[in-house]
């Protein structure tokens, strides 16, 4: 018996873009409108002789627990190329 062959899986960023970051977008403005420390961290495609692709968001006000501020630099740590830091 045959089966059936896989649906091509869609691309990590592209279901990010299309689905995930609409919703980041109303969390991030939460999040900031409330003072709600987070960190969130997305791991995407790997981009061909570029290495891997994040998508990364801290939100650390003053007041954010010390783990959250560690878990944050454990992540920024990660990345060679950049990071950007929304405060």
């Amino acid at each position: 018996m045959k089966s059936d062959p896989q649906p091509a899986r869609l691309a990590r960023e592209q279901i990010y873009d299309e689905e995930i970051a609409p919703l980041m977008t109303k969390i991030i403005a939460v999040s900031k409108a409330h003072e709600i420390p987070m960190v969130v961290s997305f791991q995407l495609d790997d981009r061909k002789g570029e290495g891997l692709c994040f998508c990364t968001t801290l939100i650390l006000p003053d007041d954010a627990a010390p783990q959250l501020k560690a878990a944050g630099r454990i992540i920024l740590d990660g990345f060679a190329a950049f990071a950007v830091r929304v405060s």
